[in-house]
């Protein structure tokens, strides 16, 4: 079996969204795929990476709930003892499809949340982003009235948003909900210039401000917030210069054609060769993409990230002791 430092996969099973948010870069990225894997084929490479290893699936988009059928990889997953998922998703969810999700066990469930606004009238002038956080903090009350397991807010730091964050973060603690915050991602998909919230030097003062105060107070909140101590000391770099560059994979990732990619959506000359797809994938090709990995990276080019996965806690410690503490699965 292939020695990966941690066994997660990432599958976007489908690109397309119910949303335009307008930090997100899906809408208009132009490697969408229109030939999506079906909900059979998905199972089919759910079973290949069981076979390599992979413990954790974190179904992502795009929104997964348009894709017709996702509930039955939930239950698909759920029915593997030594597999368990994420279930990543914007919150805007039709009944019909969370009543099924429900019906399964759903848990494990990441909403992208940005702020709490408590009146809808809040919402006159605003954009699908302040729209998917009014209904996603209601979901996530729901799911949790409802008794669905470990729920968590991923809330992305912007010009726009860091105000909201302290106060974000205290109405999730007082219910018991889990908040993980990560700047908004630029770097990856195009110039500056496309994207004008994101994080600049004028933001270094506040942003370290906030942090400090986020230390303080995640003690005083049970600490509901699930990033590290150490990576808020360094979110205003991360999220500044956005140039952490990792020494080993971290995860595997997969387009919604199965198409492998190798870090939180970059694609490399791995991705771009599409040498490898979930449909294909085993013991013997995973030690080959190991090597590719180690030439893409030293070859320049992955351009840096935030280092920042929506749904783990203790990030950064990454660096120091190569072990990253996972509140899904400890």
């Amino acid at each position: 079996m292939v020695n990966f430092p941690f066994v997660e996969a990432e599958i976007e099973i489908t690109r397309r969204c119910n949303l335009t948010c307008e930090y997100c870069v899906i809408p208009h990225d132009k490697r969408r795929r229109e030939d999506e894997l079906s909900i059979e084929q998905w199972k089919q490479g759910l079973d290949n990476l069981e076979k390599i290893g992979v413990k954790m699936i974190n179904f992502m988009g795009g929104e997964p709930c348009v894709k017709e059928g996702v509930e039955e990889l939930i239950k698909y997953v759920d029915s593997k003892p030594n597999m368990d998922y994420l279930f990543s998703t914007n919150g805007i969810i039709a009944g019909q499809i969370l009543d099924k999700l429900l019906s399964f066990g759903l848990h494990n469930v990441v909403v992208s949340v940005d702020g709490i606004y408590f009146d809808p009238k809040e919402l006159r002038g605003c954009g699908d982003n302040e729209f998917k956080s009014y209904h996603g903090f209601r979901l996530l009350k729901k799911l949790k009235e409802k008794g669905v397991e470990k729920l968590i807010g991923n809330f992305v730091v912007n010009k726009q948003t860091m105000e909201r964050l302290l106060d974000t973060y205290k109405h999730f603690a007082e219910l018991g909900l889990y908040l993980n915050i990560t700047p908004e991602q630029w770097r990856k998909y195009g110039p500056p210039e496309q994207a004008p919230n994101r994080l600049t030097e004028e933001d270094r003062p506040k942003i370290n401000e906030l942090m400090a105060k986020l230390i303080e107070i995640k003690i005083q909140l049970d600490n509901y917030l699930i990033n590290s101590n150490a990576y808020l000391q360094n979110f205003a770099d991360l999220g500044i210069k956005q140039n952490y560059k990792c020494v080993q994979p971290r995860s595997l990732g997969f387009f919604e054609d199965g198409n492998l990619w190798y870090c939180n959506g970059w694609e490399g000359n791995i991705g771009q060769q599409k040498k490898y797809n979930i449909l294909n994938i085993t013991n013997e090709s995973m030690e080959e993409f190991l090597m590719d990995w180690k030439s893409d990276i030293e070859g320049m080019k992955c351009p840096g990230c935030t280092f920042s996965f929506r749904d783990r806690t203790g990030d950064f410690d990454y660096m120091c002791e190569n072990n990253i503490k996972n509140i899904w699965n400890n």
